[in-house]
């Protein structure tokens, strides 16, 4: 019986044998060298959740994580199509539902740790926003654009942003994703990707 280069699977001649623990052992080494590649590559998808209807607010549930485990997150909004009133013009993210103690450029006194802004042409609103997390404080880290003329691309920089929040990393729990309501809604099928950069 041959066997392949790298992991040394069962490669089967006509007459040989095959037998129930080749197949078993085979299966154990491709799970092995799965985990492996797995374990060894320092991204993590976290969460991935389509949102179902239109709606003011979105949380992200982290509990099952244990965030010290990580240096960062970071994440992915493409919007969907709002079916009922205006799709949101500016979607915002809190943690833990926390309202207040968030200090940005100016101070004390923010309501979130990030906003961007999803207005435009014709062309979908996405953002990404980046989280650091730290043992006493969390950093969150906008980059922000919109499409002024989208039948040649331009599009104009809102620039990039920072805030802190005196939270750890084990204690997020939840990322809350929500609009005034002013602002329209989060429209049906917007997704919301989240991963993490593991230590």
């Amino acid at each position: 019986m041959q066997q392949t280069e790298n992991y040394a699977l069962n490669q089967w001649d006509p007459e040989d044998r095959i037998l129930r623990t080749n197949f078993n052992a085979d299966n154990a080494k491709i799970d092995e060298a799965i985990a492996a590649v797995r374990d060894a590559c320092p991204m993590a998808k976290l969460v991935d959740k389509i949102i179902s209807s239109d709606t003011a607010q979105v949380d992200l549930d982290l509990s099952a994580f244990d965030l010290t485990k990580y240096y960062e997150l970071f994440f992915y909004f493409t919007s969907g199509t709002v079916t009922v009133g205006d799709a949101a013009r500016q979607v915002s993210v809190r943690c833990n539902g926390l309202s207040s103690g968030y200090c940005g450029k100016d101070g004390y006194g923010w309501a979130y740790l990030m906003t961007f802004p999803l207005f435009g042409t014709d062309m979908p609103g996405a953002f990404r926003g980046q989280i650091l997390l730290g043992s006493g404080a969390l950093v969150g880290i906008q980059d922000s654009c919109r499409w002024t003329d989208s039948s040649d691309l331009r599009y104009t920089s809102l620039g990039n942003n920072c805030c802190t929040l005196r939270l750890s990393a084990a204690s997020l729990r939840k990322l809350n994703f929500y609009v005034k309501e002013e602002d329209g809604l989060l429209a049906t099928n917007s997704r919301i990707t989240l991963y993490g950069v593991k230590k």
